[in-house]
């Protein structure tokens, strides 16, 4: 059988036993900790809210669950192939683009005092995870043809605009309201470069820097909009790409970007420890195997249609 529930980091063995040997966990962006057979029937309705808070990962919950599944006929709890509802039949599992690029990002809020020094926030017990892909295309397009020491040029458009696609805020820093990012901001562009440092013949270095910002929009979990919550996150970039030319592909693409949260409304966020409540995200070459091809989260949901799209909206 199967369940759509967000994972926990903190589970009992009894929990995490009956997870590992009953159940296939499915991840999904909304509805939480509904139960339900490979065929699509409901066993237990999702709840609200998030993670274990609620009970949706009780094994008392998870045992009622399973014996429900029992009662149905075997027919039911082993349905075939084409008895699968038609969305999961055409959903297919993307694939990193041949020749293209994958980077893995780690992203983590914080706080940052004026000396540089970073200090606990709380609920930011680990980095969040997620991946870009490019093409081939637009890996070429990021090296000039007849590049020369000195020169700089604009990071294409459609680099900022599947940036802005990607939750550049954690799990901790959203809170009871989750952020997603606008479609551009209102304000603001993106100043993102790139600069030739160093020309060979076999290798061409690359520095990239300038701004990014972002403005988050706030949700609740009955996705009603909360102007309350909007803030601003302008990231500052900083990174060392290094591209061979023999092999025309890149073996170093290590960023780093730091946003500074800026509250625009009137909702009062968790504050770190210390420091001013900062984005941090970085940015380097994944190692080619399946771990590190995962799809980017905003391939596995529901932003597919557009992802390679270099269309701004």
């Amino acid at each position: 059988m199967s369940t759509r529930e967000r994972a926990s980091r903190s589970l009992d063995k009894e929990t995490v036993e009956l997870l590992k040997t009953q159940y296939v966990l499915l991840a999904y962006p909304w509805g939480y900790g509904k139960v339900m057979t490979a065929g699509g029937k409901v066993i237990l309705p999702q709840l609200d809210g998030h993670g274990p808070a609620n009970g949706s990962f009780d094994p008392a919950r998870l045992r009622k669950a399973l014996a429900l599944f029992r009662q149905l006929p075997q027919t039911a709890r082993q349905p075939r192939v084409e008895d699968l509802p038609a969305e999961w039949r055409k959903a297919g599992y993307p694939t990193p683009p041949k020749g293209g690029l994958v980077l893995k990002l780690h992203g983590r809020a914080f706080g940052l005092d004026d000396g540089g020094k970073a200090h606990p926030f709380a609920g930011a017990d680990g980095p969040m995870l997620d991946f870009f892909w490019m093409t081939e295309a637009e890996v070429k397009a990021l090296v000039p043809p007849s590049p020369r020491k000195g020169d700089s040029f604009a990071m294409p458009n459609w680099f900022a605009r599947r940036l802005r696609g990607y939750r550049m805020n954690t799990e901790a820093l959203a809170g009871p309201l989750a952020g997603r990012v606008l479609s551009r901001h209102s304000e603001k562009t993106s100043t993102l470069t790139l600069s030739v440092e160093e020309v060979s013949a076999g290798e061409v270095h690359l520095g990239l820097h300038g701004s990014l910002p972002l403005r988050f929009a706030a949700w609740d979990v009955q996705n009603r909009r909360v102007p309350e919550g909007d803030y601003d996150c302008e990231f500052e970039f900083l990174g060392y790409l290094t591209y061979d030319r023999g092999k025309e592909r890149f073996t170093r693409f290590d960023l780093v970007a730091l946003g500074a949260v800026k509250r625009l409304g009137s909702f009062k966020r968790p504050k770190p420890e210390a420091g001013a409540l900062t984005n941090g995200i970085t940015f380097e070459l994944s190692n080619g195997t399946v771990v590190e091809s995962i799809p980017p989260y905003s391939l596995r949901n529901s932003q597919a249609q557009d992802y390679f799209s270099h269309e701004e909206p």
